[in-house]
């Protein structure tokens, strides 16, 4: 009967049906429709967390780009202060000084100070460019560090909504201690990574692979077919085959840097798809 032993299925009084299963040792029972829902809304958690990769991604890319067209404005001005400071000291080499001063003393004074005033005001431009600068640096760093407080505030208040008992410092550590765990043996996270896993959307998303993952590997057994029976030692084993989990679980934890979260990203949304 759909493809699973009569013996898991229980029917209820209002002719609904439970699967039995064993999760932990112990017998549970959960209606068949919730089991089919769960499934059939992996597809709707994978885009979830697809989408938050994406717009990490787009956060990030909007800073580096704010950052680039600072330096980019900044580099046109700076520029523009050499070209200047060029144009002076060609016109300053053209000059014969020595000439000017001998036969046309005044001539030579007003030309003279008339040229010093130029480069001392095209100095002051360079200088204050430089400032400048500088005070961009620093105030985009200040600016990004304000924000990143703030955000990680939000955060952690919306992370408390959904978990109230996280308030209790114990309790939370017990917990993100287990969910760090689960991350590192299923996607490759290190205690480092999962340190700086802040989205609380990210986080739910993690409890609930976990809590699917410890249910879904006796589900998913009780489904497949009996396995063929193991051939006498001296015959030839058939080499199994690794999965598509497997080799990005075991990619993301040797990869690094972006490409590490990327490996990530992919085997989160490969285990969701029943990878």
């Amino acid at each position: 009967m759909l493809g699973v032993d009569e013996s898991q299925l229980s029917v209820t009084d209002d002719g609904g049906f439970l699967l039995n299963v064993k999760i932990d040792g112990k017998d549970t029972q959960h209606p068949l429709s919730e089991v089919i829902k769960n499934f059939q809304t992996e597809g709707s958690v994978t885009n979830k967390f697809k989408a938050l990769a994406v717009e990490r991604k787009e956060f990030e890319q909007a800073v580096t780009t704010k950052a680039v067209e600072i330096k980019a404005s900044l580099e046109r001005n700076q520029q523009l202060g050499q070209i200047l400071e060029h144009e002076i000291m060609s016109e300053y080499e053209k000059t014969d000084w020595d000439d000017l001063r001998q036969y046309d003393p005044a001539e030579w004074a007003a030309k003279r100070q008339e040229f010093a005033s130029k480069y001392q005001r095209i100095q002051r431009v360079q200088q204050e460019l430089g400032h400048q600068a500088q005070e961009a640096h620093q105030g985009a760093i200040n600016e990004m560090t304000t924000k990143r407080k703030v955000y990680l505030k939000e955060q952690w208040d919306l992370m408390i909504v959904n978990n109230p008992g996280w308030s209790d410092e114990t309790t939370y550590d017990k917990d993100m201690g287990e969910l760090s765990s689960f991350a590192a043996k299923a996607y490759g996270y290190t205690d480092e990574d999962f340190k700086h896993v802040t989205d609380p959307r990210t986080i739910e998303m993690v409890k609930d692979a976990m809590s699917f993952r410890q249910g879904k590997s006796e589900v998913k057994k009780k489904r497949l077919k009996k396995v063929p029976k193991v051939q006498k030692r001296g015959g030839v084993r058939k080499a199994l085959k690794v999965s598509k989990l497997d080799k990005l679980t075991k990619a993301a934890k040797t990869a690094k840097g972006a490409n590490k979260r990327q490996l990530q990203t992919d085997a989160v949304a490969e285990l969701l798809m029943g990878g």
